[in-house]
């Protein structure tokens, strides 16, 4: 057989034999339909009196052990299944409870049968004596493994052995033999899938606790970015999804930085005639509101230089403007004097050269 390509598949019901790729359980027979399994698929030979003689072993087929096991454990193996007669386990485990069944059993006609042979004084003294009865199962089970490198293959023998006591005495004593060969390819193809299932179950804890990780990582950064934002009224909606998008977080940062903004504006400008048609677009644009303080400011420093200007007595004006221009002819100077009055003060031109800017 090759085993590294192919399977050797037999028929349990016509005994047809075909090779295959795929497992032989995972095919139905091309004659007739029936179930495959592995021609060297693992046996037992459920009574040591059975002998079909193989290599020195005894070997039985699935079929025969079957029919031997049902004729000895009756109702107890109805709803097995091929498999359940090779487990060695629940084999042991159906004889244990057949062997209390016959136990139970024997108890019961052993009591029949006396109970009619005996008088009413018997009767009385087998009722006082059963109370003291007891009544104990020893089940022993001898395991042996021999592995064979010529053959390739592992062989597994139980020997199983019950005894019932009643009153310490020996009331019956049931021996029985099992052997199991597994081909060192089976047992590498059964290690092999316990192998990868424990490595799909390892990659599972992995990617699980990395989750794990990821949402207790998740969960503190949206906590803290709670705390830090608690007064940001763009946030008081956000999901949890929303916490983790930094572009959103910035977007909220920067509206409530604006509404802030014109907010402290307009408590600044709330006297300002050249504010009163702002929108609050006017409000965040910092130039406008430099423009309009300085407007304001300019026409505060105007107002107060014509309040100044009323201050002055006209016939204080007239000689102090004569005497400016006698002072220029006598220094021969032919320009024209300008009346103090009428110049402007140095604040006034730096206000209107920012407002033109």
């Amino acid at each position: 057989m090759d085993l590294v390509a192919k399977y050797n598949c037999e028929c349990l019901k016509c005994g047809e034999i075909v090779a295959s790729d795929q497992h032989c359980k995972d095919i139905k027979c091309p004659k007739c339909g029936g179930e495959m399994r592995r021609k060297d698929r693992p046996s037992k030979n459920v009574n040591s009196n059975e002998t079909i003689e193989e290599g020195g072993k005894s070997i039985v087929t699935i079929e025969e052990i079957k029919a031997k096991l049902t004729e000895e454990l009756g109702d107890l193996v109805k709803d097995w299944t091929d498999e359940d007669f090779s487990n060695e386990d629940k084999i042991a485990e159906a004889r244990k409870v057949k062997a209390e069944q016959v136990s139970t059993e024997s108890e019961a006609k052993v009591e029949e049968t006396e109970e009619a042979k005996e008088t009413e004084e018997e009767a009385k003294e087998v009722e006082k004596t059963a109370e003291k009865t007891v009544v104990e199962t020893k089940e022993t089970v001898v395991r042996k493994e021999t592995m064979d490198d010529e053959k390739k293959n592992d062989t597994i023998e139980a020997e199983y052995e019950i005894e019932v006591k009643r009153d310490g005495k020996v009331i019956r004593t049931e021996k029985s033999k099992s052997e199991v060969v597994y081909m060192f390819a089976q047992v590498e193809e059964i290690k092999a899938d316990y192998e990868k299932q424990i490595n799909e179950l390892k990659a599972t804890l992995e990617v699980k606790d990395s989750e794990i990780a990821e949402v207790r990582a998740n969960a503190e950064t949206i906590a803290k970015l709670k705390i830090e934002h608690a007064s940001n009224e763009f946030t008081k909606e956000f999901k949890d999804e929303d916490w983790l998008n930094a572009e959103k977080i910035e977007e909220a940062k920067n509206l409530q930085a604006k509404k802030e903004k014109i907010e402290a504006n307009k408590i600044a400008l709330k006297d300002n005639e050249y504010a009163k048609d702002f929108s609050d677009e006017d409000y965040a644009n910092e130039d406008k509101v430099e423009k309009v303080k300085l407007q304001a400011e300019l026409k505060a420093e105007q107002e107060k230089s014509k309040a100044l200007e009323a201050q002055i007595k006209p016939e204080e004006k007239t000689e102090e403007v004569e005497a400016k221009k006698e002072e220029d002819l006598e220094t021969n100077h032919t320009e024209e004097v300008v009346a103090k009055e009428k110049k402007e003060s140095p604040l006034t031109s730096i206000l209107k050269n920012k407002i033109n800017k």
